[in-house]
């Protein structure tokens, strides 16, 4: 069985690109105040930061390609086909 790989050091992985996430990856590296793992506690550090909008659309995006790796790695297909309600809210 797979263990989930943090966020942290998931970033960390991209710290010598030359992308967005790459550029996210070393500034998040040089934020003492970024002390969890995850990536809600980095979007706290941010937001007391006073992050960008480009840096905050950087993180949603680095957050939704972890959770697709992540679940590739564990073997959890992404259905398709699966329905979504049409009810609106």
């Amino acid at each position: 069985m797979n263990k989930k790989q943090a966020f942290r050091s998931w970033l960390m992985a991209h710290l010598g690109e030359d992308t967005p996430f790459g550029d996210l990856a070393r500034d998040a590296k040089q934020d003492s105040s970024w002390t969890g793992t995850g990536s809600t506690s980095l979007y706290w550090a941010m937001v007391d930061g006073g992050a960008c909008f480009e840096a905050m659309q950087t993180l949603k995006e680095a957050k939704q390609q972890y959770r697709r790796s992540h679940d590739r790695d564990m073997g959890k297909a992404q259905n398709p086909r699966r329905k979504t309600s049409n009810v609106e809210t």
